[in-house]
Formats: structure tokens, C-alpha cells, sequence
């Protein structure tokens, strides 16, 4: 990544890791609208279509059963993490 970014002029590259709380389609979800969040508005939803609506309506069955595991009175919540990338140009 470092060189992707400095061959693209980027200087003083710097690689953060936040880990968190995430909100699975925002607060205030239930299980179902997260899992369509997932599967509709995210990359594994294009890679699962190819498979066809069996396999999509299975994968969806299993999202709604892990996420009414990891349901608050604010929507659904998962731990999450991602990689903050600051670079000057």
C-alpha cells in the first residue's frame, strides 16, 4: 500500500487501526434490515448473487440469526475494524 501510495506522489504515509463498535445498516436496525443492508448495499451481496436466490435466502436466514445474537435496544451491533490511512500530496 505504501508504495501504491507513493508512487501516486503521497508522502508522510501514516496507517491507523480503529476497532469498535459498528451499527449493521445504522441505529435503530432490526435484524432483518440488517441483514438486507448487508446483502444489498455491500460487496458480499455481489458475490453471493451469482449463487442464486437460495443461497442468498439461506446466507440472509444466517445473518438474521447472528445478528438477533448481537441485537441492543439501539439496532443491531457488531465489533468492527478498520485501517485509517492519512498521506500528504
Amino acid at each position: 500500500m505504501v508504495d501504491l501510495l507513493q508512487s501516486a506522489g503521497f508522502s508522510d504515509i501514516k496507517f491507523d487501526a480503529w476497532t469498535g463498535d459498528q451499527r449493521i445498516g445504522g441505529p435503530g436496525n432490526d435484524p432483518e434490515s440488517a441483514a438486507r443492508f448487508v446483502l444489498d448495499g455491500m460487496h458480499i451481496g455481489d458475490l453471493v448473487r451469482p449463487s442464486g436466490a437460495e443461497v442468498r435466502n439461506a446466507i440472509q436466514r444466517d445473518l438474521v440469526e447472528l445478528f438477533e445474537r448481537n441485537r441492543d435496544d439501539n439496532g443491531v451491533r457488531m465489533g468492527a475494524k478498520a485501517w485509517l490511512v492519512n498521506a500528504s500530496a
